[in-house]
This record gives C-alpha cells, structure tokens and sequence, in this order.
C-alpha cells in the first residue's frame, strides 16, 4: 500500500509539472476563455437609441446625467468592445437641436471647431427635413439624407454598413410611408446581412406586416431581424409585430438599449430597456459627465 501511495503521489507530482510548464507558455487568456466563454461564434451587438431630445442636453440640477453622461457610457461600451465579439450602434431619430433656423441650430449643436452630433459619434441620424439641412452645412455625415431618397426615387435606403465576425450590419432610413413599398424586397435583397437597424419618421407597426401569422412565416424571414427605432409621444415601448420585426419606440428624452447575441448569424437572445437622458436617478446617474461636453454647453445655455 505505501508503495501504491508513492507510486500516485508521483503521478500527482508529474501533472502538477505539466500544468505548470503549460501555464509558463501559454497565455492567460487560454485558460480563461476556455473556462468562462461562451461559443467562440457568439457576437453581442449593443445599441442605443436616443428619440426626440427636442435640444435638452443638458444635465438634471445635480449635474449628473444628460449628453455628457449618456457619451461616458457608449464610450466604455465601446472599450469593452475591443477586446470581446461585441460591436456597438449608436442611432437617434426624430427632433434633434428642435430649431427653425441654422443659426440656431449650430448654437445648439455647434460648428467645425465642436461639434456635438458629431462628438457623440452617433452612428445615423434621422433628422426632421429643417434639421437635416442644417446638419448637412454643418458637415455631419451621420445624417441620414432622407429627401434625396425620396427626390430621386431610389429604393436603396442603406446609410451605412457594418461586418463584424461575419455577421452583416445594415442601417437604413424611412421617413415617408411612400417608400414603404420597396422596403420590403429590399431588405430581402441583402443575402449577407443578418441584422437590419430601420430608423423610421413614420408609426411603423404595419410596414414589414404579414398576411401570414407569425409561426407561418420562413425561418430566416428577413422581417425577424428588423429592428425599428421610432420616436412619437405613445410612450417607451417595445414590441414584435406580426412579421416578426421589433419596434422600439421612443418617447421624448428617452433611450432605448438593447444588447442582441448571435450564434452563427441567428439572433439567439434579445434584451432590451429604456432609460432617461435627463434622470439623475437613472441609468447615468452613474456615469461621470464627459468635459468637452460640459464645456460646450456651460458656453452655449440649452
């Protein structure tokens, strides 16, 4: 029996070495990544929607929250994103600065030397028609250009265009119903995107409908990878419709995040929640003001 024991204590002794010599060699992030990760396929795509702001950027009385705070917060997504399969969107629809004239306009969003829209790194905008003019002489490029869509009768809505791990990333613009009609076989068009970011001007329950009920429709139905951003007074909310596409509204000073995972380009996991740009006691009441931000609007009164 001593012998048996001597001969184990030996073996133990010999793996221990081989464990050991493995960890001198191999990184760190082996043997965390093969206990603690998910399939190595999944990607979680982040977004955050902003709705009407209608100009309030500005911090509640606490000077916590607002633009500043809502920018500390994408930005640390973001970094977190460099190192994970995880990418981050960041999108705004309806009134923006809610000025009539360009003067005022760049007062409240500024101009070459600091831009807020542009700061922000918003991904796309959809503007009302006046304030998308005034961000095209403000040279901001995010701005979705939803009268020379409809003026020249194209039917090919994209803006932008992402890939991140082989999964395709599509963000279009619609702001009149009139373009509805192509939408539809042109999103099936795209064999290679696997999600659709719709910004939409218009109540867009009924846009990518179905005659069919929703277990009737095809398993890799365009329509089920649609998310919908929209901004009207109806209150936060967040739905399916019929054909399976999701409608995110938002109500004025609110922001809609939603985290989706995907596993082999199918969405697997959908979360989704709204908080308020301008609460304290919210979502960023926990993130600190970004500088330049607050530089910016201590000059410039919203």
């Amino acid at each position: 029996m001593k012998i048996h024991h001597k001969r184990l204590n030996v073996f133990n002794k010999f793996i221990l070495f081989f464990f050991s010599l493995a960890a001198c060699f191999l990184p760190a992030e082996f043997f965390s990544k093969s206990v603690h990760a998910g399939p190595v396929d999944d990607i979680k795509i982040t977004v955050y929607a902003t709705g009407n702001l209608n100009g309030e950027f500005e911090a509640d009385h606490l000077g916590q929250g607002g633009l500043a705070a809502l920018l500390t917060l994408t930005e640390r997504t973001r970094k977190r994103s460099i190192n994970d399969s995880s990418e981050v969107i960041f999108l705004h629809t309806g009134s923006f600065s809610n000025t009539k004239n360009i003067k005022d306009f760049t007062s409240k969003v500024g101009n070459s030397e600091f831009n807020l829209i542009s700061y922000m790194k918003y991904d796309a905008l959809l503007l009302p028609a006046n304030e998308y003019s005034f961000a095209v002489k403000n040279s901001i490029a995010s701005a979705c250009p939803e009268n020379k869509l409809l003026k020249n009768k194209k039917t090919d809505f994209f803006i932008k265009h992402f890939e991140k791990k082989n999964t395709g990333i599509d963000i279009l613009c619609l702001s009149k119903e009139i373009e509805a009609k192509d939408l539809k076989s042109t999103i099936s068009s795209r064999e290679k995107t696997h999600l659709f970011f719709l910004l939409s001007r218009i109540d867009s329950a009924k846009i990518l409908s179905s005659s069919s009920a929703a277990e009737d429709l095809p398993e890799e139905s365009p329509a089920q990878n649609t998310f919908i951003f929209q901004s009207h007074d109806a209150g936060d909310y967040f739905i399916r419709t019929e054909s399976g596409s999701y409608i995110c509204n938002n109500s004025a000073q609110s922001i809609c995040e939603i985290e989706i995972t995907l596993r082999s380009g199918h969405i697997i996991s959908v979360q989704q929640k709204f908080f308020t740009v301008n609460n304290r006691a919210g979502t960023l009441g926990n993130y600190a003001a970004d500088a330049k931000i607050s530089e910016f609007l201590s000059r410039n009164p919203q």
